[in-house]
């Protein structure tokens, strides 16, 4: 089942990605060649960048990785997304790389849920313990006498409340009906 889920999460994955990427080549069709940012050295990208830098690696859903010359495509997935040009392969990072920021968002208000929830038992805790300290103070003051009372006052409290409630409830009576007159 978590396989299936899996496969299925690839999927969409790689649906919402040749999307991104359809729709970035059909906006870079739509502008033009002047519109795709030089590439190479004298564009400031280094000496490696460009078409004669050889195969562009594009990662897949699947972990494995497609090389795509410049502007060519080899297989479908991400890979597809080279097809569209430089557009294309900025458009299918940019669908993974939402993917990822929503998880680290997700994350991160994890997180901050479990600091609060963390503060929040340290708060009961002192909290507990103060109450606590509070009344063995206040019972330290108390003569013998006095707490013998209290705790016999506790002891007849509590065995009302027992025999309140193990005693039978009454039933509520019976309504006399109205005598129909003739």
């Amino acid at each position: 089942m978590a396989d299936e889920d899996a496969a299925i999460a690839m999927q969409e994955d790689a649906i919402a990605m040749e999307e991104a990427a359809a729709a970035a080549a059909a906006e870079e069709a739509a502008a033009g060649p002047a519109a795709v940012p030089a590439a190479g050295p004298a564009a400031g990208a280094g000496p490696a960048a460009g078409p004669a830098a050889g195969p562009l690696m594009v990662p897949l859903p699947d972990g494995g990785a497609a090389a795509a010359a410049d502007g060519g495509g080899g297989g479908g997935g991400v890979a597809a997304a080279v097809a569209g040009g430089v557009g294309g392969i900025w458009a299918a990072a940019a669908v993974q790389g939402d993917a990822y920021q929503q998880r680290l968002a997700d994350l991160d208000t994890q997180g901050r849920d479990l600091k609060r929830q963390r503060e929040a038992v340290t708060r009961e805790a002192r909290n507990y313990q103060r109450r606590r300290q509070t009344l063995l103070g206040k019972a330290a003051g108390i003569s013998d006498r006095d707490l013998e009372e209290l705790v016999t006052a506790r002891a007849v409290a509590r065995a009302k409340a027992k025999a309140k409630a193990a005693a039978p409830k009454p039933k509520a009576k019976a309504k006399a009906k109205a005598k129909a007159e003739e």
